[in-house]
């Protein structure tokens, strides 16, 4: 099977600790939102859509990211990715 979807063993470790980060009440939410954005330049655009989107959809789904600390830190991505966005 051919595919040309292609994804960096760096991204996939990246998008397993975001999942299992995202919702938690934990500390591993600002090491893991801090990787995402020191890697930010090297992450490609469709790991940042799917993050983002990912978000969104568990604020919607659940009413929160968390406690008030961790859903200021998963804003920061949303609010970099808007910023590059509109810098575009």
């Amino acid at each position: 099977m051919s595919s040309n979807f292609k994804i960096s063993n760096f991204e996939l470790t990246l998008g397993c600790a975001f999942r299992y980060a995202l919702g938690r009440r934990t500390y591993v939410v600002s090491h893991v939102v801090d990787e995402i954005l020191n890697n930010w330049e090297e992450l490609s655009k469709s790991f940042k859509e799917r993050t983002v989107k990912e978000i969104i959809e568990y604020k919607k789904d659940y009413e929160t990211l968390g406690d008030s600390c961790d859903e200021s830190d998963w804003m920061k991505i949303v609010n970099k990715f808007a910023e590059d966005e509109l810098g575009n």
